[in-house]
């Protein structure tokens, strides 16, 4: 299968936390953990600046991205990278294999 899912972390935790206000993702591959990786929110920065390309640059490997919740703006910038968005809520590791379960139902 070879998915590679990153999971948004609330800050200080392992729970899915908002996309745009995450500091880092969780890295699983075939729900196997890898890595993670420290972002910079975007969330409620100001204009000018394009932090979302360092997240999305922190997660471009993905085919998945696990969030708590997600804007608009995060949204549409994932799917046009070509990063499918998958809405969970709670521990990292269960949202990894949410992603995985939920592929495997597409396939």
């Amino acid at each position: 299968m070879n998915q590679t899912v990153a999971v948004a972390l609330q800050p200080g935790t392992r729970e899915t936390g908002h996309f745009g206000q995450s500091y880092g993702f969780r890295i699983y591959r075939d729900q196997r953990f890898l890595e993670e990786r420290s972002t910079t929110p975007f969330c409620g920065r100001s204009p000018g600046a394009d932090p979302i390309e360092q997240v999305l640059d922190a997660v471009r490997d993905c085919s998945v991205v696990v969030v708590a919740a997600i804007g608009p703006c995060g949204r549409e910038a994932l799917e046009e990278a070509g990063i499918a968005v998958a809405v969970f809520e709670g521990d990292a590791d269960a949202a990894a294999a949410f992603a995985a379960r939920r592929r495997s139902l597409h396939d």
